[in-house]
């Protein structure tokens, strides 16, 4: 939509451009204006609107029906003829009022024969009954006091198994002690050959650390003989050993001195050498002796742990054995228990009690009570009908609390929630109640294409309320309190859709007034931006004779 008031914005245009033109024009302006008035005094009067602080509430309305909260069928639970009905439609009742009554003669007349039956069995079934206790007793009596031979078999069994084990722990542990001792006799050939031989074998350690002593020793001697011997060529003048002259005694004697410490160091080398083969001869037969002496050991362990095995088996045999009896001798008692509560249930009496309890409760069906408070609105029987068993006797609806089903189309869901207050308005006794949604659908029900929620609202019903009455639901979706607004026909807009308000400046010219809107009832608009409460603004009615100041300067 064009922006009102453009022919003035290209004439201010115009007139910038030719400037000279301008105040001919504003001439023509006053005179046209002047005589305008003069024409129609109401066109100079313009309209204005202080700008207020106000209420803006919208609604979504919705319509429906209203509904009792709920309606609760009264249920005969057998078949049989009213005898008398005890409410008229429309009767307030509270839940355990009698609706109606139905004819008992034929449950009454059942029950006189099953209390004759009782009383005729009694007698006859109480020995048998008698018997089958005498014999639980007395089985269970022996069992009480130790005195069940199989079972006490059974703990024979398990005491001597369990003896036998024990011996066989204990003979195995003293033969582990006596081996380790070499007492044993089935290994003690074999730990006195082990000990012997482990004492070569450490006697021969000790030559060979000995030897390699002397080999050190031998060495060091070597060391020192050629350190001296060196030191003596050196100090003579001698290239080497053979330039020692025959009459230099002296230095032959230090040669002398380093090949006999040669020959001893050889001869260390050699002993400890012999004694290295010792060692190792004695340590082969060292670890011969302690491998024989492991398998004998290993041997006898071996035969004895297998006697414990046996042992232990045979004495997890007698318990697994204990247990079966016991668990023999505790069925065969509640056998005879079960023969006793078998007594009982045979001789009839138990059976034919629960036939007349059931038969005396049952009277309580032929008295048919309303299941909760409410109004009775719908009354299916009168004396004399025949009703059946499921059959609907009454209806009970709670008026107090009443319902209304709504349908919220897509646009409005968002502002629609589980909690929300709502007014209800019924025309046709032209009166509003405050109101509650109670339930709003997840999902869209789609119909030819147009999707809407279903939800609905609870009210407190009062005299004046009927179930199906027309009403209208309002959801409020904007509710402000004192903000800027003003009348929606002060308002003007651009192309682009933003609106501006007239106003006068400090000269008392007619200008415009860019403003930012927020929220609308229809009549007033909020202003968010661009104004303030006590604001003047021009009626856009009188728009019409607004005449624009323009100005002629450069």
């Amino acid at each position: 939509m064009e922006k009102q008031r453009k022919p003035f914005k290209k004439v201010t245009s115009f007139l910038k451009k030719h400037k000279k033109l301008t105040a001919l024009v504003v001439i023509v302006a006053i005179a046209v204006v002047f005589f305008a008035s003069r024409g129609d005094s109401g066109m100079t009067a313009l309209a204005e609107e202080t700008v207020q602080l106000r209420d803006i509430v919208t609604y979504n309305s919705f319509v429906g029906n209203i509904e009792a909260a709920s309606d609760r069928s009264v249920i005969s639970a057998v078949s049989q003829q009213v005898v008398e009905v005890c409410v008229e439609k429309g009767d307030t009742v509270e839940e355990g009022d009698i609706i109606a009554k139905l004819d008992t003669s034929a449950v009454e007349y059942n029950i006189a024969l099953s209390e004759a039956s009782i009383a005729s069995s009694n007698t006859s079934n109480s020995y048998s009954i008698a018997d089958a206790e005498r014999t639980y007793s007395n089985y269970k009596d022996a069992l009480d006091q130790g005195l069940n031979s199989t079972v006490q078999s059974a703990e024979n069994q398990v005491d001597s198994a369990y003896t036998t084990w024990a011996d066989a722990i204990e003979t195995k542990n003293d033969a582990e002690t006596a081996i380790a001792n070499g007492t044993y006799e089935a290994t003690s050939a074999a730990y006195s050959a082990m000990t012997a031989a482990q004492t070569e074998m450490n006697a021969a350690q000790t030559a060979l650390d000995a030897a390699n002593v002397a080999v050190a020793s031998a060495q060091a001697a070597l060391d020192a003989a050629q350190a001296n011997l060196d030191t003596a060529l050196s100090q003579n003048g001698y290239a080497s050993e053979s330039d020692i002259a025959a009459e230099d005694t002296a230095t032959q004697g230090l040669k002398t001195a380093r090949d006999d410490a040669k020959t001893a160091l050889a001869a260390a080398q050699a002993d400890a050498e012999t004694c290295n083969a010792a060692l190792e001869s004695a340590t082969s037969a060292c670890q011969s002796a302690y491998t024989t002496h492991e398998d004998a050991k290993e041997q006898v362990l071996s035969s004895l742990q297998d006697a414990i095995i046996s042992a232990q088996t045979s004495y997890n045999n007698a318990v697994e054995n204990l247990a079966a009896v016991e668990l023999q001798v505790e069925q065969q008692l509640e056998t005879y228990e079960a023969n006793v509560e078998k007594a009982k249930a045979t001789a009839g009496s138990a059976t034919s009690e629960m036939e007349l309890e059931n038969l005396e409760n049952s009277l309580e069906d032929y008295t048919i009570v309303a299941s909760c408070s409410g109004t009775i609105t719908d009354l299916n029987v009168e004396e004399g009908d025949m009703v059946s068993s499921g059959m609907t006797v009454a209806t009970i609806s709670d008026l107090d609390t009443m319902v209304v089903s709504i349908k919220v189309d897509e646009y409005s869901i968002l502002n629609t929630a589980v909690g929300s207050d709502v007014t209800i308005y019924v025309d046709s006794i032209d009166q509003s109640y405050d109101g509650t949604l109670t339930w709003v659908a997840d999902a869209a029900t789609i119909e030819n294409g147009v999707s809407y929620y279903e939800a609905t609202a609870s009210l407190e019903a009062d005299d004046l309320i009927r179930s199906g009455m027309s009403v209208e639901v309002r959801l409020t979706s904007v509710d402000l309190h004192d903000v800027v607004s003003v009348s929606a026909n002060t308002l003007n807009y651009n192309d682009d859709n933003t609106a501006y308000v007239y106003v006068r400046d400090e000269s008392g010219n007619v200008v415009e007034k860019s403003v930012t809107l927020g929220a609308s009832d229809g009549s007033y608009v909020q202003v968010t931006e661009g104004l303030e409460e006590g604001d003047v603004v021009l009626s856009s009615a009188q728009q019409a004779n607004i005449t624009i100041s323009i100005g002629s300067g450069e």
